[in-house]
């Protein structure tokens, strides 16, 4: 694990991410799909990640979604699981799965949804 640290350099936006967390108290978990893991590890990446880092769940397949995240059926039929919905849902029971403050999620597109007042992050 080590060797994996000196190689990888945290990314600006996961510092900022971990600082703010750090400094305000907040936990943080992820949700992801098309990144298959890439953001909750670039999380760890920052040194002091442990203290504010829950949980990542990768939930590429839809019944995954549903089954971890509650994310519903009919909101992948109506939206499509890429859309900002569903990564709006997986926001919410990545939440309450973790008990984290601020969750992380992603789907297919790149686009950005935050929802508040909860601290919610969506890329879909």
């Amino acid at each position: 694990m080590e060797r994996c640290n000196e190689i990888r350099v945290p990314s600006e936006e996961a510092v900022q991410l971990v600082e703010y967390c750090i400094q305000n108290g907040y936990k943080i978990s992820t949700a992801e799909s098309c990144t298959g893991g890439l953001i909750a590890a670039g999380i760890v990446d920052v040194p002091g990640a442990s203290n504010v880092f829950e949980e990542g769940y990768v939930t590429y397949a839809d019944r995954v979604k549903q089954k971890l995240l509650h994310v519903s059926v009919t909101t992948i039929q109506k939206y499509t699981v890429v859309s900002a919905q569903v990564a709006e849902e997986m926001a919410l029971g990545t939440a309450q799965a973790s008990g984290a403050d601020i969750s992380v999620t992603t789907t297919g597109l790149s686009l950005i949804h935050i929802s508040e007042p909860t601290r919610l992050l969506s890329i879909s």
